[in-house]
């Protein structure tokens, strides 16, 4: 239990080197004298390793935010919206986020069904700001700050605060939490395909009601904007293309808890062999779950 778990333990190190081969005997060996420790998620691995990284991984997600494969696309997204005559992108008149609480949940759901750290990152990226959380798992933070600057906007609450201006303000607000909504979802669909962050752990959480990055998008449309239509073939045509869908094999915990029962997974044991063999191929071929008899 001790070895099969040490085995499929990711190093607390990220930058660690998984391609030198291992001595199984002498982790054997070494675990013996040691507690028990379960092997933890990537997900929790990745979240406690850039917690005093967090800058590098910052400076990354800036450097992919800039590049061609994603501020092409955000670009040409930009134009539609900016254009008076185009109203692919327009919200429905009924439709008042930053008023409307129930909406402003719906969307917070959809949000949340993110990986907290890969939404971090997302924000951060897209806002140009570095969010004060208490940590990577901070969701009353981020909750808060999306409500006050995707929901909301001081700037534009200032900018068009006389009377006369409210319709023009209303309009602008409905552009500035379509636009920043579909420039997060974008550029963590592209992080993720990109394997931004080491290890790469998974885009949504476990117990998100979506983890397809497409369904995300259309629930988006369907709840905020009018005449959308197919909005995936929509958007298809401004190169903004969404390809990530979690699997089960992404969710798999290899962790042993159980000797009787775990010895009969067969994902677990190709992840051991996969381990061991020094490939990265085999639990991809697995099928999940297993074809009864």
């Amino acid at each position: 239990m001790k070895w099969l778990n040490a085995l499929v333990t990711i190093p607390p190190d990220l930058e660690t080197d998984r391609n030198e081969k291992i001595d199984i005997g002498k982790l054997f060996n070494d675990v013996q004298t040691k507690e028990l420790t379960i092997a933890p998620t990537k997900e929790a691995v990745c979240s406690k390793y850039y917690t005093s990284r967090l800058d590098s991984l910052r400076m990354a997600a800036v450097r992919l935010f800039h590049s061609e494969i994603i501020s092409n696309p955000l670009n040409k997204i930009t134009v539609v919206m900016n254009s008076e005559k185009s109203n692919r992108l327009d919200i429905k008149a009924d439709r008042h986020i930053h008023l409307d609480l129930v909406l402003q949940r719906s969307l917070l759901e959809l949000l949340l069904s993110y990986n907290p750290l890969w939404l971090r990152i997302g924000i951060e990226v897209v806002f140009n700001v570095q969010l004060n959380l208490t940590s990577n798992h901070d969701l009353y933070g981020m909750t808060r700050f999306i409500i006050n600057n995707m929901f909301k906007s001081q700037y534009l609450a200032e900018k068009y605060s006389k009377f006369s201006q409210q319709k023009e303000y209303l309009d602008k607000l409905r552009k500035h939490t379509v636009k920043n909504f579909l420039f997060v979802i974008f550029f963590l669909d592209r992080a993720k395909e990109s394997r931004l962050i080491k290890q790469n752990p998974c885009l949504f959480v476990r117990r998100a009601p979506f983890k397809d990055s497409n369904e995300i998008l259309k629930k988006f449309a369907s709840l905020v904007l009018a005449n959308y239509g197919d909005i995936i073939r929509m958007l298809r045509r401004f190169d903004f293309i969404l390809t990530h869908k979690q699997t089960v094999i992404d969710e798999y915990d290899f962790a042993f808890k159980n000797l009787a029962v775990d010895l009969r997974d067969g994902v677990r044991l190709t992840k051991v062999m996969e381990i061991i063999l020094m490939r990265d191929d085999l639990v991809q071929k697995v099928r999940v779950p297993g074809k009864l008899k």
